[in-house]
């Protein structure tokens, strides 16, 4: 039997991640345990996710996932490389992985590991360093892609435009990082990321804002219908759907009250735009540049909010936390336990006991967890996510 990990946010589980689970199945054998390492309560474009974890591990479980374990806080709300990096650790510290599966536009795995492999090299490096020292208000992600482009003429560049495409490129330069690297599987999407409509594929994106839109039937048709049994509740209870807009006044708050700075452009453009703006849309709108995108830009937030640094998060996750599991999740975890190097909680008030980096990184994910329920409909207690259990199917 395989064990494949899979990369994930799941914002919400819809039909384009069970056809994700079905092909990776068809692929390796229906006997194969699917680990999800999902983004927690914040996701990579640094937006808070449309529903808590527990109840998106959930509807993963449901969809057919073994096992969901958390990508932490602030993992999973930086940027690519970051996020690609400390995924891919996780994955390998478990000791009972064999391949790495991920959603691509593309779905050529022989062109993803070429531009992986490019990206690596020391030539690409220098020319990154240049692109970014001659037009820096092109934007580091403009940056990527402008020189790659000027260095190889094969149109690969187009690949780092596509969010997926991003994703993988980074997934498969930190699994060759890796000592015994896991075996790439690569899965054509359906639809793009960024579809409009549901009618074109199946697109997260879409079914958020069909959500905001209030048409609560169409995104749950997007959905396999026990995951959407599961969301309908979560919105029917006020826990869904969760906005960043609902934390405006946190982030204006910190930036108004902080000191006016000196030297850094960044710093003194967000306590100006804290100061002038009367919302959170407003705020980044004052703030927005090409240089400094709406991604960017939140990602930011959350790392000045909770003083994070660059060495912090090249550290790679020292923990993760049990969100859902099948019996077969179950069986994987107990094979792992003789083997894995992350700290292990089965529950979130474990996290208080772990000590050294793990410990460090519970309790700032933790601190981070407190503020997601201000987000929901309805607000509830700050400390809800310490008394949560893992959902268990089966």
């Amino acid at each position: 039997m395989k064990t494949v990990a899979i990369v994930s946010e799941f914002n919400p589980f819809h039909n384009g991640h069970k056809y994700c689970i079905d092909e990776v199945r068809r692929h390796f054998g229906e006997d194969t345990c699917i680990i999800a390492l999902m983004s927690g309560n914040y996701t990579q474009r640094g937006d808070v996710a449309v529903a808590d974890k527990f109840t998106r591990a959930a509807a993963a479980v449901v969809g057919g996932v073994d096992l969901v374990l958390e990508v932490p806080f602030p993992f999973s709300v930086s940027s690519a490389e970051y996020y690609a990096d400390a995924a891919v650790s996780m994955a390998d510290s478990l000791g009972v992985v064999d391949a790495l599966a991920f959603g691509s536009e593309c779905g050529d795995l022989s062109r993803l590991l070429t531009v992986s492999e490019c990206l690596s090299s020391a030539e690409y490096a220098e020319a990154l360093r240049k692109t970014l020292t001659s037009t820096p208000a092109l934007g580091y992600a403009r940056a990527v892609q402008a020189a790659y482009a000027s260095l190889y003429k094969d149109g690969s560049d187009v690949l780092l435009s596509s969010p997926n495409d991003t994703l993988a490129v980074r997934y498969l330069a930190a699994n060759r990082r890796l000592g015994t690297p896991l075996e790439p599987f690569a899965v054509k999407r359906l639809g793009g990321y960024h579809d409009a409509t549901l009618l074109d594929g199946v697109s997260a994106t879409a079914i958020r804002a069909a959500i905001e839109r209030g048409e609560l039937a169409t995104a749950l048709g997007a959905m396999p219908p026990r995951s959407a049994e599961i969301f309908r509740a979560a919105v029917e209870d006020g826990r869904a759907p969760a906005a960043l807009s609902r934390l405006g006044n946190v982030f204006l708050s910190f930036f108004r009250l902080a000191p006016c700075p000196a030297a850094d452009d960044l710093s003194g453009r967000l306590h100006s735009a804290a100061l002038s703006a009367a919302d959170l849309e407003e705020f980044f709108t004052l703030v927005a540049t090409k240089h400094y995108t709406h991604a960017y830009l939140r990602r930011t937030l959350w790392h000045r909010l909770f003083g994070i640094t660059s060495a912090e998060l090249r550290m790679p996750p020292a923990y993760t936390q049990v969100l859902a599991h099948t019996a077969r999740g179950r069986a994987a975890l107990r094979r792992a336990s003789r083997l894995y190097t992350l700290a292990l909680l089965t529950k979130p008030a474990d996290g208080q006991s772990l000590e050294g980096e793990a410990g460090r990184q519970a309790a700032l994910s933790q601190r981070a967890d407190l503020l997601y329920p201000l987000a929901m409909p309805r607000p509830v207690a700050g400390n809800a996510a310490m008394k949560a259990a893992p959902f268990c199917e089966g």
